[in-house]
């Protein structure tokens, strides 16, 4: 026997009552007790779908749906864990950071280690060293680029 739309309803209804409201929750606790409530209409097909449910909730137990709850609700936060990590590993291993980190760091080593023609040479001018550098090469790749596309 399959349930009507109308008595999921009530059945949700019921499990929210039962004190889950989180939607996600309610779709699973919904799930395995549709099937029990189902197995129990189709043996007894007297009994009324609020008995039934008071039936079902009776066979979870004395802690009733928190022991299935609590497991999903586990899950779950296993599931974000593992997303947070992969998201945090990936924004530090991006080139977007990894890039200026190291062209930072090695500025810094540079005015520190370095020196041009007997004279120290400070952070900001290993700075507009590399820029100078940055802005040549890209104006080069640019050139390269809008050259073949003339064509």
């Amino acid at each position: 026997m399959k349930l009507s739309p109308s008595q999921i309803t009530v059945l949700k209804k019921l499990i929210s009552y039962k004190g889950y409201p989180e939607i996600d929750l309610q779709y699973e606790i919904l799930d395995h007790v549709a099937c029990k409530v189902e197995v129990l209409l189709e043996e007894k097909p007297t009994l009324s779908l609020d008995d039934a449910f008071r039936k079902v909730h009776g066979e979870f137990g004395i802690f009733g749906f928190s022991d299935l709850a609590e497991s999903y609700i586990k899950s779950i936060e296993r599931r974000y864990r593992r997303f947070f990590w992969e998201e945090f590993k990936s924004i530090f291993t991006s080139s977007r950071i990894i890039y200026p980190v190291a062209m930072g760091f090695i500025l810094y080593l540079l005015s520190i280690n370095s020196r041009l023609f007997g004279e120290q040479v400070s952070l900001p001018v290993w700075g507009a060293a590399f820029t100078s550098i940055a802005v040549i090469f890209i104006i080069v790749k640019y050139w390269r680029a809008t050259k073949s596309l003339k064509n």
